[in-house]
């Protein structure tokens, strides 16, 4: 014996299904809105520590050219930026998981730029090689990392994708139920 359905139960629970599915997705939405906003602000603070380590360094290159008869009076003319060099390196290797193949290649180019750096006399083609190569790895990761903002977080996308199936399926399952059609 098939059960009869009212059309004001089909409504009831067709307005529930798209209400709930309405809220359902914006949850999900907003969630995966504000992972992204985090995302972005890692990129912008990576792209500015990786920044800050350049003029660091070429502050420092450019101490380094006017020939200081020692070490030590070159480290008192740019104390300040090979402290920033120690600032900003730390901050981006706690900002990188060196488990990630890019991100690996980018904390062996900013260990090897501080060590340029700390070297006596600096050697300074090599440090602007250096720097060239950091740059270009760190462009690497940051593509990546857009690219993961720019499609969301994989399992977001997944409940997006199961949230439409279920937004759309409960009514044409009901609607269907209702006119008979199986």
């Amino acid at each position: 014996m098939p059960i009869e359905f009212s059309p004001q139960a089909v409504g009831a629970v067709l307005a529930a299904t798209i209400a709930g599915g309405m809220s359902f997705l914006g949850s999900v939405f907003s969630k995966d809105q504000k992972t992204s906003e985090f995302r972005q602000a890692w990129i912008d603070g990576l792209r500015s520590e990786i920044s800050q380590l350049i003029a660091h360094a070429n502050a420092i290159r450019g101490a380094a050219a006017v020939g200081y008869p020692a070490a030590s009076d070159l480290y008192d003319a740019a104390k300040d930026h090979f402290v920033g060099i120690t600032v900003a390196k730390t901050s981006i290797l706690l900002r990188l998981n060196p488990s990630e193949e890019n991100n690996a290649k980018l904390i062996g180019h900013v260990d090897a730029l501080e060590k340029l750096m700390d070297a006596s006399p600096i050697d300074l083609a090599a440090c602007q090689k250096e720097e060239a190569a950091l740059v270009a790895t760190a462009q690497a990761v940051l593509k990546g990392e857009w690219s993961r903002v720019k499609r969301g977080e994989p399992l977001f996308f997944l409940t997006k994708i199961i949230g439409l199936f279920v937004f759309l399926g409960a009514p044409l399952t009901l609607g269907a139920r209702y006119f008979g059609w199986f």
